[in-house]
């Protein structure tokens, strides 16, 4: 989000967001989600204590978006989807030829995330294991995070069981 503003200024690319988040974005405000572990909760508290640390300038969106959106008319053979329980706007673009860009909804960084992409942060679990499950309805093989190395579906399945069971 830091560099938003000057590369919608350089490139004029149109900026997509998330009804949930459009405010947040308009006055460059960051949420930092609930913790789900030990680090990302004491990350969590220092962030949400000090906001103006992790400000960012403020981006008036072009579009904004509360539900599958084509990216067919910019060339792309994708779409970006609501995929909520990291923040109530995270988004994902997921490819026709089976990839997924999912941001932070996943994460993928060793030893961490060895045999789950459960993140660090989450607003609402039981939203983010509905996202998940959308992930898995759909055509994708590969999922790109947000932060860590690339993975394939079958990780985001036994995460996906591993999560439930818990929840369950």
């Amino acid at each position: 989000m830091g560099n938003l503003k000057e590369i919608k200024d350089f490139t004029g690319a149109k900026i997509i967001v998330s009804n949930n988040e459009y405010e947040l974005l308009k006055k460059g405000i960051i949420s930092i989600p609930k913790g789900t572990n030990i680090s990302g909760k004491l990350i969590s508290y220092l962030g949400n204590l000090f906001p103006k640390a992790i400000s960012y300038p403020p981006v008036e969106a072009d579009i904004r978006i509360s539900e599958t959106y084509s990216l067919k008319n910019f060339g792309f053979n994708a779409s970006i989807i609501p995929t909520p329980g990291h923040t109530e706007g995270s988004l994902s673009v997921v490819f026709d030829l089976g990839e997924a860009f999912v941001g932070d909804t996943c994460f993928n960084i060793l030893p961490i995330n060895k045999s789950t992409v459960f993140p660090p942060f989450a607003k609402d679990i039981a939203i983010l294991l509905k996202s998940w499950k959308l992930l898995l309805d759909t055509k994708v093989q590969e999922l790109f995070p947000g932060h860590g190395k690339p993975f394939d579906i079958d990780k985001l399945q036994k995460s996906y069981i591993k999560l439930k069971e818990k929840i369950i």
